[in-house]
C-alpha cells in the first residue's frame, strides 16, 4: 500500500472531509512524525509499533565498479518495531 491508496481508503471508509484536507492532514502527520524521529529518537504508538533513530557507524566498503577500498560514512537510519499485541 502507498500514500495515495492508504488517503483513498481512510477518505472513502473514515472521513467526511476533502481530499484536499486529507493529503494536507497526511502530510502534516508524516512531516511531525519524521522531525519527531529525527529530533527525539524513537516515536511509539502503543498497540502498534515502535519507529527509532539509530546512528549506524562507520565501516569500511569497495567501490564494486573500481575495487577501491573507501570508508563509508556513518549515517543515521530510521527502524520500526511491530508491537507484539499485533494478530495477523
Amino acid at each position: 500500500m502507498n500514500k495515495k491508496q492508504l488517503m483513498d481508503m481512510v477518505i472513502d471508509n473514515q472521513c467526511t472531509v476533502s481530499k484536499e484536507h486529507a493529503t494536507t492532514l497526511l502530510n502534516s502527520f508524516i512531516d511531525h512524525l519524521k522531525y519527531s524521529i529525527i529530533h527525539e529518537g524513537k516515536v511509539v504508538f502503543t498497540g502498534f509499533g515502535a519507529f527509532t533513530n539509530k546512528l549506524m557507524p562507520e565501516r569500511n566498503g569497495f567501490n564494486p565498479k573500481t575495487q577501491k577500498k573507501i570508508t563509508i560514512p556513518p549515517k543515521h537510519k530510521i527502524t520500526f518495531k511491530m508491537s507484539d499485541t499485533i494478530i495477523f
